[in-house]
């Protein structure tokens, strides 16, 4: 009898030496470069990925003259950014926009006049084809900020919050629809959360679904505001609040930010950075440590995170010298992550 338990457990032994059990098997190794970033003056849409693969955004400057702004189409090429195009955009009342948004073939612009949400949308030559002026609904105490912005060739969507001055109410966001040919206007969707940790870009729009990232979950809604899946986010720190830390530069210094790539969404939080695949497991995994990068430490905390496909992705950080007295409020450290194989 032992004899024979004596030769199992030397299969079991040899069968590990042959086949080693790895239980971060999905985890890969990247190397990260640092990217040139735009000028602090200038203000940034977020990146995005169009259908060549290209990696790019749109900078355009703060200030402006005769209520017009340049949108520059910018692209990420190895380590340095270079202008692609440039499109002359109107504004009303602001002399910034509230959401700019660079798709693959037109750049769409959002601005908060009012009781009004101004839409624009100009081709890749400049010419503006589309306009409208969606009214917003109005509540008392509350404030309007912008989100996200997409167009499927027939309707313009794009989400708008209801930002109330009590913190201790729940803020909204509205998802509006707009068809481009007959320019008649629906609410597809409302969400309610209470997002004590960051509540701007918490809604993304893209491809056909709407993703809520909220505190400890993501929410997938299709466009006809149908809930397509809840996934639980991983654990970790989300903000420098939870350790303690309430100095003022640290105060806005989040690593709260998803991307999406396929079938996948990608989740940022302190330890590092998550992938999920929304169509199979529906559960988070570890895609990359950020426990020995200094980026991912107390200094800096993450504007946005952009995957380009499972071997690239880029993170734009800010330091929290940002925050200081007389700081550069538009620095950003913009870092590419490439898998070493």
């Amino acid at each position: 009898m032992k004899c024979k338990i004596c030769s199992a457990l030397l299969l079991m032994l040899m069968f590990v030496s042959v086949f080693p059990i790895n239980v971060n098997a999905k985890e890969k190794h990247f190397e990260k470069q640092e990217i040139k970033v735009v000028s602090v003056i200038d203000e940034t849409s977020l990146m995005r990925v169009d259908d060549k693969g290209n990696v790019g955004f749109v900078q355009y400057s703060s200030s402006c003259e005769a209520n017009n702004l340049i949108l520059k189409k910018k692209q990420i090429k190895g380590n340095k950014i270079r202008s692609v195009g440039k499109v002359s955009a109107s504004t009303k009342e602001e002399d910034m926009f509230d959401c700019v948004k660079s798709l693959d073939k037109c750049i769409i612009t959002v601005e908060n006049c009012g009781k009004f949400a101004v839409i624009n949308e100009y081709d890749n030559e400049g010419k503006r084809i589309f306009a409208y002026k969606d009214k917003v609904y109005k509540v008392n105490r509350c404030y309007y900020t912008f989100g996200d912005i997409w167009d499927d060739g027939e309707n313009i969507y794009y989400v708008y919050w209801s930002r109330y001055f009590d913190n201790n109410r729940e803020s909204g966001a509205t998802l509006r629809c707009i068809n481009k040919k007959n320019k008649k206007v629906k609410t597809i969707n409302a969400f309610k959360t209470k997002n004590n940790v960051c509540i701007d870009n918490t809604i993304t729009i893209d491809d056909g679904y709407i993703y809520e990232l909220c505190e400890s979950n993501v929410y997938v809604y299709s466009f006809n505001g149908k809930k397509v899946c809840r996934i639980n986010l991983p654990s970790g720190k989300q903000s420098l609040y939870e350790e303690g830390i309430d100095s003022e530069e640290y105060k806005y210094l989040i690593n709260h930010s998803l991307s999406v790539c396929g079938d996948y969404i990608y989740y940022c939080n302190k330890n590092g950075v998550y992938a999920c695949n929304m169509k199979k497991a529906k559960k988070f995994h570890i895609f990359y440590d950020g426990s020995k990068d200094q980026y991912f430490g107390h200094d800096y905390g993450v504007k946005e995170i952009c995957v380009k496909d499972k071997n690239t992705f880029y993170i734009r950080f800010t330091d929290k010298s940002v925050y200081e007295p007389c700081g550069e409020i538009n620095k950003s450290i913009l870092v590419k992550y490439s898998n070493v194989k």
